[in-house]
């Protein structure tokens, strides 16, 4: 049942390019991830972030869940394991980009904005959702674990 579901779009095997999709996507949440957990090239660090989030009017509780969800989501991307449902909510945390809008299309290279362009955020959702349609790829722990649920 599952593999019939998994394969149903069309193609009879999983492609190997959904590996690197997986991979840039998780190391993109994962470089993101590292100043904001580990205070790491002079990032907030854990403190830092719940500060910053609490500034935005998000809810402890919900600030909790992003880091949370970002630091388990990259994992899980990068490995292949559940990449539909770690990029779908790495998708609803990105699509928070409403908040750079104002900032622009481009990234603050120079340093003469307020904050970062959507570029970035554009470009990642892509990978994203290109995740969730098309599943984690052939060499991932998804399509290992299949055949034996």
């Amino acid at each position: 049942m599952l593999n019939q579901i998994r394969f149903s779009r069309g193609t009879s095997q999983p492609a190997d390019g959904e590996n690197v999709l997986n991979a840039n996507a998780g190391n993109c949440h994962r470089s993101a991830l590292e100043p904001r957990i580990f205070g790491w090239f002079e990032g907030p660090g854990i403190k830092g972030s719940l500060e910053q989030l609490r500034a935005r009017k998000i809810p402890q509780v919900i600030a909790w869940l992003i880091i949370i969800g970002q630091s388990f989501g990259s994992i899980a991307l990068i490995l292949g394991f559940m990449g539909r449902v770690a990029a779908g909510g790495l998708f609803i945390i990105t699509g928070a980009l409403i908040v750079h809008v104002p900032d622009g299309w481009t990234l603050n290279w120079f340093g003469e904005k307020n904050g970062e362009g959507i570029e970035y955020f554009v470009m990642l959702l892509s990978l994203l959702l290109i995740i969730i349609l098309k599943g984690s790829g052939a060499l991932s722990i998804d399509l290992w674990l299949i055949p034996k649920i």
